[in-house]
């Protein structure tokens, strides 16, 4: 397994942020982004759609109609990204759209890990 890292975020109305968060993440050096969008009503789904189709971006919806509990849909969300990055990825970062990871000393995520 190569050093590459992926990142997973779950999302839920964040469209006046969200092409930053990505952005930002993806200068870092970040091999994968798996989205995991939770029914946003405000248009950050489809920014996602429009940005995946450029980069190595996984973008998913959750199923309400399957699991109602939003923690569980997150749980969910979370242990689907851990499945598909397995003998993918050797670094997964699970964050927030409202937390962003800044580097002191390294120019990329791998280097730093």
């Amino acid at each position: 397994m190569s050093d590459k890292s992926a990142i997973v975020l779950f999302v839920k109305n964040e469209v006046y942020d969200i092409a930053s968060w990505i952005s930002w993440h993806l200068s870092l050096g970040f091999d994968k982004i798996f989205i995991y969008d939770d029914h946003s009503t405000d248009g950050t789904f489809e920014v996602c759609e429009i940005i995946s189709r450029k980069y190595n971006i996984e973008l998913n919806r959750t199923n309400i109609e399957k699991e109602p509990n939003f923690y569980w849909r997150q749980k969910e969300s979370y242990f689907d990204a851990c499945r598909k990055s397995l003998n993918n990825y050797k670094w997964l970062a699970f964050l927030d759209a409202d937390e962003y990871i800044y580097l002191e000393e390294h120019n990329t995520i791998n280097d730093f890990l």
